[in-house]
C-alpha cells in the first residue's frame, strides 16, 4: 500500500512541477495522470476495494489515499468491465451533478447520454489504448472525455470542463478583432495622406497639412501598439518591479506636472491634494506613474473647457487611497461594469479617440500591486476614480 501512495503522491508531484514551473495547461496534466494511472491504477483500485476490510497501518494508508483522490480538482471516473461506474471523486460528482449511490453502478451513459461518450468508452472497451469525445455537461458546459483503458480490464475516465479554455479562446479571437479594426483606421488615413503628398509635391501648404494628418496616426499607431506591449507585460507579470519604500505622494506630483501644460491648454484646472505623511509602499513608481497618466489623460480628454480635475493621495486603514476625479459627463450605469476590458469604449468615449485599452492597464497595475480600483459618480455627475494600494511596515534593520 505504501508504494501505492508513494506512486501517487510522485505523480502528483509532477503534475503541480509541470503546471506551475514549466507551464503545461489542464490537457498535458491530463494526458500524464492518464497514462501513469493506467500502470498503477488496477493496483490502486485493488486496494480502494480490498478484498477485506483494511486493518491498522493499511487502513490508516487507505484512509489517507482515499482523502488525496477525493480532494483532487480533477474529475475523475473509473469504469469497471463492463462499462458501470466503480468509483468517482468528488470533483467528478460536482460536475455530473449526481449523487455517488445514484450513479455507482450505473452506465457512465446515465450521466452523459451522448452518442460521442458511448463511442469513445466502447472503443476503450473494445481494446483501444484511449479514446478522446466532446461532450456537454448537465449544466450545458463544454467537456472533454478523456478515456484510457486499464490492465485489469475497465477504464479510467478524466472529464475536463472546458469553460474557461472557451472563454480565454474567444478573447484572442475579440483582440485580434479589435487590433485589427484599430489599426486599419490609421494605417488608412496614413496612406491616404502619402497618396495625397505624391499628387502636391508643388503645394507646400496642402503638403504641410497631410505630413501633420500622417505624423497625428503614426503618434496613434505607436500608443496603440505601446499599450498592447505594456497590457502583455502587465498580465505576464514582467513589467512590474516591486521596490521598498515609495513615495506614493511623489509619484502622483510627478503625474501631474507631466499632464499640467496639457490641462492649461484644454482650460482646466488641475489640482493636487496629498496627504502628509503617507505610508511607504512596495510599489513600482513607474507604473503607478503610468496609471496615473492613463486615469489623468482621460479626465482630460472627457472634462469640458472650464472644469476641474482634482487628484487625492490619502492614507486609510489598508493603505492608500488615490483618486482622479473629474467635472465630465461622468460613466452611465449600464457602462460601469465593462469600463476595464480591453477595447471597451464608453458612448461617450467612442467619438474621440483612443483603442480603449487605458482603463485596463490602470486595473492590471493596481492588481499586480495586490490593490484595487473602481469608479464612482454617474451619468452627468463627473467620475471619480479610486486606487487602493495597501501598504506594509517597514523593519530597520537594527530591529
Amino acid at each position: 500500500m505504501i508504494a501505492v501512495l508513494v506512486t501517487a503522491l510522485v505523480v502528483a508531484g509532477i503534475a503541480l512541477y509541470l503546471a506551475l514551473v514549466e507551464g503545461v495547461g489542464p490537457a498535458g496534466i491530463i494526458l500524464l495522470l492518464a497514462g501513469m494511472g493506467a500502470l498503477f491504477l488496477p493496483r490502486l483500485r485493488a486496494r480502494l476495494v480490498p478484498a477485506q476490510e483494511p486493518t491498522g497501518q493499511d487502513l490508516a494508508s487507505y484512509q489517507r489515499l482515499a482523502q488525496a483522490l477525493e480532494a483532487t480538482p480533477l474529475a475523475l471516473v473509473i469504469l469497471d468491465r463492463e462499462g458501470r461506474v466503480e468509483m468517482l471523486n468528488a470533483a467528478a460528482l460536482a460536475l455530473l451533478k449526481q449523487e455517488q449511490q445514484a450513479l455507482v453502478g450505473q452506465p457512465l451513459a446515465w450521466a452523459l447520454p451522448q452518442e460521442a461518450v458511448l463511442d469513445a468508452v466502447r472503443r476503450v472497451r473494445r481494446g483501444e489504448g484511449e479514446a478522446r469525445a466532446l461532450a456537454t455537461g448537465p449544466a450545458g458546459q463544454p467537456l472533454e472525455v478523456y478515456a484510457v483503458r486499464l490492465d485489469a480490464g475497465g477504464a479510467l475516465v478524466a472529464l475536463l470542463d472546458l469553460t474557461e479554455a472557451h472563454r480565454l479562446d474567444q478573447m484572442r479571437r475579440d483582440l485580434l478583432a479589435n487590433v485589427s479594426h484599430q489599426l486599419r483606421t490609421p494605417i488608412a488615413a496614413i496612406k491616404a495622406s502619402l497618396e495625397t503628398l505624391q499628387q502636391a509635391m508643388g503645394r507646400p501648404r496642402v503638403r504641410t497639412s497631410f505630413l501633420e494628418s500622417a505624423l497625428r496616426e503614426t503618434e496613434r499607431l505607436e500608443r496603440l501598439v505601446e499599450e498592447l506591449l505594456e497590457l502583455s507585460r502587465l498580465e505576464s507579470e514582467a513589467g512590474v518591479s516591486l521596490q521598498q519604500g515609495v513615495d506614493v505622494g511623489q509619484v502622483v506630483k510627478v503625474a501631474t506636472e507631466r499632464v499640467q501644460p496639457r490641462a492649461q491648454q484644454a482650460d482646466l484646472r488641475l489640482e493636487v491634494e496629498v496627504a502628509e505623511p503617507l505610508p511607504p509602499l512596495w510599489a513600482d513608481p513607474e507604473r503607478l506613474e503610468r496609471a496615473l497618466l492613463e486615469l489623468l489623460d482621460n479626465a482630460i480628454k472627457f472634462t469640458p473647457r472650464g472644469g476641474r480635475i482634482l487628484v487625492s493621495a490619502r492614507p486609510t486603514e489598508e493603505g492608500v487611497l488615490i483618486t482622479v476625479s473629474d467635472t465630465g459627463p461622468g460613466i452611465p450605469d449600464e457602462e460601469r461594469p465593462y469600463i476595464f476590458q480591453r477595447f471597451y469604449r464608453g458612448s461617450a468615449g467612442r467619438r474621440l479617440p483612443g483603442a480603449g485599452l487605458g482603463l485596463a492597464i490602470v486595473q492590471h497595475v493596481a492588481e499586480s500591486h495586490g490593490g484595487r480600483v473602481w469608479v464612482e459618480g454617474g451619468e452627468g455627475q463627473g467620475a471619480t476614480f479610486h486606487i487602493l494600494l495597501p501598504s506594509f511596515t517597514f523593519t530597520s534593520p537594527q530591529g
